[in-house]
C-alpha cells in the first residue's frame, strides 16, 4: 500500500510540475508577445522621431551649404577681390544665426575669418598641408563638390565644430583645366547645431547617437551621446551630408517594459502557489487515506479478536451449561432398590445402575471385583487361596 501511495504522490507532483510549466510557459508567451508589439509601437516611434530630428539637420546643413554658395557668389561678383570679406560676413550672420563663423581660403590657406575676435588661431592654416586635416581638403578638391567634414576640434577655440567646405575653380589653366582658386567655409559649433533639436527630443525620453563624417580621423567622430545612452533598442538610419553620411541612432528606455518582470514574476508565483497547494492537498489526502485504512486494519484485527473471544466464550459458555446439566442429573435424589440396586427414571421404570449412569452421563463403566466381594466368593477354592499367598509373598 506505502508503494502504491508513493507511486501515486509521484504521479501527482509530476502531473502538478508540468502544469506549472504550462501555466508559466503561457504567462511567458503572453508576455513575449506583448513586449514585442510594444517593442515594435517603440521602434515605429523611434522611425518617426529620427525621421523628424534628420530632417532637421539636414536643414541645417542646407543652411551651412547656402552659406559657402553665398560666399561664391560674393567672391565672383567682385573678381575674387577679398577687401569687402567683412561686410559680407556682415550680411551672411544677419540672415543666418546657426553659422558662428566664415571663412575663405585662398589656394588651400586660411586668410580671411568673420568674426575674427577668438578665432585669430587659424589665421594662415594650410588646410592642404596639414597632415591632421589635409584628407578632407583633398577630398573636396578632388570630388569638387561641398563636403561637410566633422565634427572636429578648432583649432582657434578648441571647441567642436562642423565644417563645410566648398572648392572654387575659376577660369582654365594652360592645360585647359578650371583652376583651383581655394574653399569658402562655414563653420556651426556643435552646440548650436544640435542643442534646440536634441532637448526637444530627449524630453520626450528618447536617447540620440550623432556620428559624423570626417576623413581625416581614425574613426568617424561622435557628435553626440545622450547620457546614459542604450544601444539594446536602438534603430540606426543615415543622414546624407554634402559628399560623405552621417550615422544617427535613436533608442527609448523600456522602463515601461519593466512591469513586465513583475508580471513573470507573479505568474511564476501563482503557477507555484496553485499546485503546490494541489499537491499539499493529494499529499495530506493521501496521508489521511493511509491512517484511516492503518486505522480500519486496527478495527478489524480489534473485531476479528473480539469475535475469537465471543466464540470462546460461547464454546465455554455450551460447556459449562452441558457441565452445569450433568451436574444436575446427578445431584438429584435417585429413588434406588435397597437389595438389587436398581435405579427408577422418571417414567417409574427400574433400570440397572450401569445403564442408567451411561444414558444420563458421560460415564463408562468397567468390572471388577473388591477384595471382600471376592473372600466371600471364592474363599474355599484352592486356586484362590494360593493366588492370594502369592501375592502377599510378592509384597
Amino acid at each position: 500500500m506505502k508503494i502504491e501511495s508513493r507511486a501515486y504522490l509521484l504521479m501527482v507532483a509530476a502531473v502538478c510540475l508540468a502544469m506549472t510549466l504550462v501555466f508559466g510557459g503561457l504567462i511567458e508567451t503572453v508576455v513575449r508577445h506583448n513586449m514585442y508589439r510594444e517593442n515594435e509601437i517603440v521602434r515605429e516611434s523611434l522611425l518617426s522621431t529620427g525621421a523628424l530630428l534628420a530632417q532637421d539637420i539636414q536643414q541645417n546643413v542646407s543652411n551651412s551649404l547656402f552659406v559657402t554658395d553665398t560666399l561664391h557668389a560674393l567672391l565672383e561678383s567682385n573678381a575674387y577681390v577679398l577687401k569687402d570679406f567683412d561686410e559680407w560676413g556682415k550680411l551672411i550672420f544677419r540672415s543666418d544665426a546657426t553659422v558662428s563663423a566664415v571663412q575663405l581660403a585662398p589656394d588651400g590657406v586660411v586668410q580671411c575669418i568673420y568674426p575674427l575676435e577668438g578665432n585669430e588661431g587659424a589665421i594662415g592654416h594650410d588646410l592642404l598641408k596639414d597632415k591632421k586635416r589635409d584628407d578632407g581638403a583633398r577630398k573636396t578638391v578632388t570630388s569638387r563638390e561641398t563636403t561637410l567634414i566633422g565634427p572636429v576640434k578648432l583649432i582657434q577655440s578648441g571647441k567642436y565644430a562642423v565644417i563645410a567646405r566648398k572648392p572654387i575653380f575659376i577660369g582654365s589653366d594652360s592645360d585647359g583645366e578650371d583652376k583651383f582658386w581655394g574653399f569658402t567655409i562655414a563653420l556651426v559649433l556643435v552646440d548650436d547645431f544640435l542643442l534646440d533639436e536634441i532637448v526637444g527630443v530627449e524630453e520626450q525620453g528618447v536617447k540620440i547617437r550623432l556620428q559624423g563624417d570626417d576623413p581625416d580621423a581614425a574613426a568617424n567622430p561622435v557628435f553626440y551621446e545622450s547620457e546614459g545612452w542604450i544601444d539594446g533598442n536602438a534603430v540606426s538610419m543615415k543622414i546624407k551630408v554634402p559628399n560623405g553620411e552621417w550615422g544617427l541612432k535613436i533608442s527609448a528606455s523600456m522602463d515601461g517594459c519593466r512591469h513586465y518582470l513583475w508580471v513573470r514574476i507573479l505568474g511564476w508565483a501563482l503557477a507555484v502557489l496553485v499546485f503546490g497547494y494541489i499537491f499539499s492537498q493529494q499529499y495530506r489526502v493521501q496521508k489521511n487515506q493511509l491512517e484511516i485504512i492503518k486505522l480500519n486494519g486496527q478495527l478489524r484485527d480489534e473485531l476479528s479478536e473480539r469475535e475469537l473471544s465471543a466464540k470462546q466464550k460461547e464454546q465455554l459458555i455450551l460447556e459449562l451449561q452441558t457441565a452445569l446439566g450433568d451436574v444436575k442429573t446427578l445431584s438429584g435424589l435417585l429413588p434406588i432398590c435397597s437389595k438389587c440396586k436398581k435405579i427408577r427414571d422418571d417414567d417409574g421404570y427400574w433400570n440397572d445402575l450401569e445403564a442408567y449412569f451411561e444414558e444420563h452421563s458421560n460415564l463408562l463403566f468397567t468390572h471388577g471385583m473388591c477384595k471382600t466381594c471376592a473372600d466371600s466368593l471364592y474363599g474355599d477354592q484352592e486356586w484362590y487361596r494360593k493366588k492370594h499367598m502369592k501375592d502377599k509373598d510378592e509384597e
